[in-house]
């Protein structure tokens, strides 16, 4: 009778087992669901900080964990760890910066993801951060640019230790990290582009498809006459001597039809432009199409050519 009693209790327990792994499997299948259409749909509008913030408070949530972050290496020393998303208790918080030495995330950066599930205070006591939340897990994986350059982190920390296995905490990590990783490589790359812009040799503009001047540099300010605030917002017709502007349109919308780098002036045609205090003179001008977030634009260099008509 004990033996048959056993032999029953045992096969519950094993049905039991069973199902609460066939459970888990499908929490975690819905789970890994889950982020991937966050990922494609409810994050596509989402840029930088917001975007950051997002993608810490989701891993945290996933990952039943009270902090999550996004960290970015901080250039050019590579010494130092900026968080470029940070989510603690269910709140968005400011950015923290920190040396990157004797952290669990200089095992992370540029190297391979590390998931300890208890004791990071004790494994790395000078890990302010980790001291400061009172953590007891830690798990992160690197992020890489399109080059294989390394530029952060995203991860998680737990005052409990991690109860979910390192395989799934990685995987789900693995997750956010491509999307995360090009968020940031965009960002750089829209940095180089305004520095570029800003301080050209050139005066410059960016015009968007209905006309409109969205931007301009120390050239344009400079050449022109305008400040910043006189001339973005207004329409680039604004630029064109008033005898031309009538066929200014027209021409704006054939470059648009079929829009490629194009030179104008220097010879090929008798191009004026105007300056603020409605003086004008002869313009050699490019015109360059660009794609954005926020649709197709134009990027003008205007050069005075005064001297070389004289």
């Amino acid at each position: 009778w004990l033996l048959a009693r056993q032999k029953v209790f045992a096969d519950a327990a094993g049905k039991a087992t069973r199902m609460l792994v066939a459970l888990l499997d499908i929490t975690e299948r819905k789970t890994t669901e889950n982020a991937l259409r966050l990922l494609s749909t409810g994050m596509a509008q989402l840029s930088g900080e917001a975007f950051f913030n997002e993608v810490a408070s989701r891993v945290a949530e996933y990952l039943d964990a009270e902090i999550g972050f996004v960290n970015k290496l901080q250039m050019p020393a590579n010494t130092r760890i900026r968080t470029l998303g940070l989510c603690i208790d269910r709140q968005i918080m400011p950015p923290v910066e920190f040396d990157l030495a004797d952290t669990p995330c200089e095992a992370v950066i540029g190297k391979q993801p590390v998931v300890l599930p208890e004791q990071v205070r004790q494994r790395y006591p000078a890990f302010r951060m980790a001291l400061d939340l009172g953590a007891s897990g830690y798990a992160a994986v690197p992020l890489f640019d399109a080059h294989g350059k390394p530029v952060g982190a995203v991860g998680v920390m737990s005052r409990a230790p991690l109860r979910q296995s390192a395989e799934r905490i990685e995987a789900l990590l693995r997750l956010f990290a491509v999307r995360t990783a090009a968020e940031i490589e965009r960002l750089g790359a829209e940095a180089r582009f305004k520095d570029l812009f800003e301080f050209s040799a050139d005066a410059c503009l960016i015009v968007n498809q209905a006309g409109i001047i969205t931007a301009m540099n120390q050239g344009a300010r400079s050449l022109l006459g305008y400040s910043r605030e006189d001339l973005v917002g207004l329409p680039g017709d604004v630029l064109v001597p008033e005898r031309a502007r009538a066929e200014h349109a027209g021409m704006r919308r054939n470059f648009h039809a079929a829009a490629a780098s194009r030179p104008m002036g220097s010879g090929r045609t008798d191009l004026y432009a105007r300056r603020k205090d409605g003086t004008t003179f002869p313009a050699d001008i490019d015109l360059h199409p660009l794609q954005t977030d926020d649709g197709a634009v134009v990027v003008a260099t205007v050069r005075d050519m005064t001297g070389h008509k004289r």
